[in-house]
C-alpha cells in the first residue's frame, strides 16, 4: 500500500498541475 501511495501522489499532482496549467492558459488566451 505504501508503494501504491508513493507512485500515485506524484502522478496525481502532475495531472492536477497539467490540468490547472491548461485551464489557466485557456483563460489567459481567451482574455488576451
Amino acid at each position: 500500500m505504501a508503494t501504491y501511495k508513493y507512485f500515485t501522489w506524484p502522478f496525481l499532482f502532475t495531472a492536477v498541475g497539467l490540468a490547472l496549467g491548461a485551464w489557466i492558459g485557456f483563460v489567459y488566451s481567451g482574455t488576451v
